[in-house]
């Protein structure tokens, strides 16, 4: 096994972190697809909410990298109702007691003709690490999602708009634009692809599948490049119930596993 030390200098050797909060999901369906971040309910675009009518309650775990002192764990909950409209509650929670990253969101969306869907999330970035007085700040994400064909769906997502800052007002948080394609040629499979650019980091794309095993459960295989990552996974689904476990491979780092669990209450 690796020693901890040597580990923790990989990390900060070959990771530029330019400010906190950068990581963008925890769930496996997502992760599995490449990272995709737009297209799905649950995801970071609030716009895709009214996909799931009903409540839909969810929740991720992860240790990144295997590393204990790096647990990572996030909430859902988004509702989705027959007269178009639709909210969610989120929470993540990143770190341990030296340094922990807490996000709390609430969102909205809109659909307009069922041909578009428009949402908006306010996040609430908590951060406390030990010796330093706490800070935050507000953050406004904006998404849409255009609705093309019963085959072809195109998603927009605009993260942290306002350009807030943290760390009394120095550091600036990530600032990002995705755009994101999901094509469904045949009722068993599903192909996903998104391109991510940053402000600070160049463009990245990511591509994903989900392909029906038998019912009620899917392999899912994705990759992402720049930086240059692979995944995979497996979602079983049953009633109300969803359960999704993946696996990250990172060209330089340890490998990471995804756990994640969904209930829909209709």
């Amino acid at each position: 096994m690796m020693p901890r030390k040597v580990l923790f200098f990989l990390i900060f050797t070959f990771i530029k972190v330019y400010a906190a909060f950068e990581l963008q999901t925890l769930n496996p369906d997502f992760i599995a697809r490449g990272g995709i971040i737009s297209i799905h309910p649950m995801s970071l675009n609030p716009a895709v909410m009214l996909e799931n009518q009903g409540i839909r309650f969810r929740v991720d775990y992860s240790n990144l990298f295997g590393i204990k002192g790096i647990r990572c764990c996030d909430f859902n909950v988004g509702w989705g109702s027959r007269n178009k409209r639709g909210a969610s509650l989120y929470v993540n929670s990143v770190g341990s007691q030296i340094y922990q990253e807490n996000t709390y969101g609430i969102g909205y969306c809109h659909s307009i003709r069922n041909v578009i869907a428009l949402g908006a999330i306010v996040k609430y970035y908590d951060l406390t690490i030990a010796g330093y007085a706490r800070t935050g700040t507000i953050g406004l994400t904006i998404g849409s999602k255009f609705y093309m064909n019963d085959f072809l769906r195109i998603t927009l997502l605009f993260q942290n708009v306002n350009a807030p800052k943290i760390c009394n007002k120095s550091d600036n948080l990530p600032e990002s634009f995705t755009f994101g394609i999901q094509w469904i040629p045949d009722s068993r499979l599903e192909i996903n692809a998104e391109i991510f650019k940053d402000t600070i980091f160049p463009f990245s794309t990511r591509v994903g599948a989900k392909v029906a095993i038998f019912k009620g459960v899917s392999g899912l295989l994705g990759v992402q490049l720049n930086p240059d990552r692979y995944s995979g996974g497996i979602s079983c689904s049953w009633n109300s119930l969803q359960f999704d476990v993946a696996i990250l491979h990172h060209v330089v780092l340890p490998y990471t596993i995804y756990f994640g669990c969904s209930c829909s209450i209709w």
